[in-house]
């Protein structure tokens, strides 16, 4: 990608810094940052195209050369170099055109176009309920289909149980304070010792 060639992050740097724009901070901010993207915009497509142009064209001559006679070992060495830095410059190509494909499906997904309408009503489609068995039958009236939901969680969520257990301890035996201290206090390893 064009981050990866070299020298890149020091051509941003020096961007950056040559940029003199005055106002307040969020807009000196703002308009670097436009400015940058501009200029990034308009060199990155040139390296990338000269780089690959380059690796063919080396490519190409090296065939050339040794296409009649028989190649030397250090001939096959640079052949095969051109060859991976060839594979390494098709993979930054395809991760490119994605990323761009990417970006064109955000931008059209904002918008509300006939083909995302027609996502979202066949969601609404396939989210509702049409008919429904209540009872014995199957209906499909949307009031009784509503009716049934709605008692349904209304039953699903009331305590159907009248009768429950009392909560008065009144009358109930109960440790004393010092029983209760002792049972809180930290374990000791004589404790833990004469435990088996």
């Amino acid at each position: 990608m064009w981050h990866e060639v070299d020298g890149f992050i020091d051509k941003i740097k020096g961007l950056w810094q040559s940029y003199t724009i005055g106002g307040s901070p969020d807009f000196i901010l703002m308009q670097t940052l436009r400015r940058l993207k501009k200029d990034i915009q308009i060199g990155t497509g040139k390296p990338l195209a000269n780089w690959k142009h380059k690796l063919l064209e080396d490519l190409a001559l090296l065939k050339q050369v040794t296409e009649n006679r028989i190649t030397a070992w250090v001939e096959k060495e640079k052949s095969l170099q051109l060859k991976l830095n060839i594979q390494q410059m098709a993979k930054v190509e395809d991760i490119s055109w994605r990323q761009k494909s990417r970006c064109m499906w955000l931008k059209e997904g904002d918008r509300n176009t006939k083909f995302f309408q027609k996502m979202k009503n066949s969601y609404r489609r396939n989210n509702s309920i049409d008919k429904l068995l209540i009872g014995e039958e199957i209906s499909e009236d949307k009031d009784g289909i509503e009716a049934k939901i709605l008692r349904f969680y209304q039953d699903l969520y009331t305590e159907n149980e009248q009768w429950r257990p009392s909560t008065h301890f009144q009358n109930l035996a109960s440790i004393t304070v010092t029983q209760k201290v002792w049972l809180e206090r930290i374990f000791e390893e004589e404790d833990c010792i004469g435990s088996n």
